[in-house]
This record gives C-alpha cells, sequence and structure tokens, in this order.
C-alpha cells in the first residue's frame, strides 16, 4: 500500500481532517487521548488487548506501550507525589506561621525603607501591590537557592510559592 492509499484509509489527508472527522462520531471531549481519536487520528492501530490494555496492534500482535499497564503515566505519577508533599508543606507551615499573606497580616516596613532609599513613594503603593511585590521576590530568592547544594525543600517551596504569587495577580487583575 503506497502513501496516498495508507492515508485515505484512514479517513484523511491530513491530521487536522482526520481530527475533524472523528469528533463528529466520538463524544469524548480529550479528542486527541481517546482511543477512538487517536487510532483514526495518527493512522496507528491503537487497540486494547484481551487483558484491557493498551497496545499497538501490528498485524495482529499486540506491542505494549511501556508503563500503560502500570497505573499513571510517570509523569503524572511523579507531579502528584510532589503537588502533594507541596501540599502537606504549606498546610504545615500554614499552622505554624498563620495567615501571614492575609492583605492585614502583611507587614512591609523593610520594602517601605527600600523604596523610600530608592526615592520611590511610598504611599502610591497599596497593600495588595506590595505583597505582590514581596511574594515575587519570594519566588526569586527561591530560584537562588537552586545554585546552592541540593535541597529538595527548595523546589516545594519555590512550587508552593510561584503557585501562591499566581493566584494573588489573577485575584490583584480581578479587581
Amino acid at each position: 500500500m503506497n502513501a496516498a492509499e495508507a492515508r485515505k484509509k484512514r479517513g484523511g489527508s491530513t491530521l487536522l481532517e482526520r481530527e475533524r472527522a472523528v469528533s463528529k462520531s466520538c463524544s469524548c471531549s480529550l479528542s486527541f487521548t481517546c482511543k477512538m481519536h487517536y487510532q483514526a487520528i495518527t493512522g496507528d492501530r491503537l487497540t486494547l488487548t484481551p487483558k484491557g490494555e493498551a497496545a499497538l496492534n501490528v498485524g495482529g500482535i499486540y506491542s505494549e506501550i511501556p508503563g500503560s499497564s502500570k497505573g499513571k503515566p510517570t509523569f503524572e505519577r511523579c507531579a502528584d507525589a510532589t503537588l502533594d508533599e507541596v501540599k502537606a508543606t504549606y498546610s504545615q507551615r500554614g499552622g505554624e506561621y498563620g495567615d501571614s499573606w492575609h492583605v492585614e497580616n502583611v507587614q512591609t516596613r523593610c520594602l517601605d525603607a527600600i523604596l523610600v532609599l530608592l526615592n520611590l513613594t511610598v504611599a502610591e503603593l497599596t497593600v495588595e501591590q506590595k505583597r505582590l511585590i514581596v511574594m515575587a521576590s519570594l519566588v526569586d530568592v527561591k530560584e537562588s537557592r537552586l545554585i546552592g547544594p541540593w535541597k529538595k525543600d527548595t523546589l516545594i517551596d519555590s512550587i508552593a510559592y510561584r503557585a501562591a504569587l499566581a493566584a494573588l495577580v489573577e485575584e490583584y487583575q480581578a479587581k
């Protein structure tokens, strides 16, 4: 079978055409990750083995996709484990420190002094704006610590600080 015949057999000449054709007949919302979509769009014969494992079916011989029968994909498994540790860390520290990031609890005396030193007007910044500056500074501190010796806690804290900063920026922009 030549390339043109193979494309015709798969239902279209491009990935986009094949995806459109398949999307009309499938109710999944994950199009490219659905087994039906994967097979129809890529042309690979992704099927389930008699045991229900994802496999490529080449000439009737199943070829297992590495890692497919071992639960979650490696990236998802590792990210979930790390995010669980991130949550445990900030929950434990939040219990120790209280809600130090609540706008009424944010202390910026040192920042205010530096802003005055730099001839910047402190009164022009709201507490919410100062909180963003402080949080961004802590993200930078965590990033700077990566040049030192390996310490897992540096990455764990960095993830939490970046996540909190993302939410604070979104809240600020929504106002």
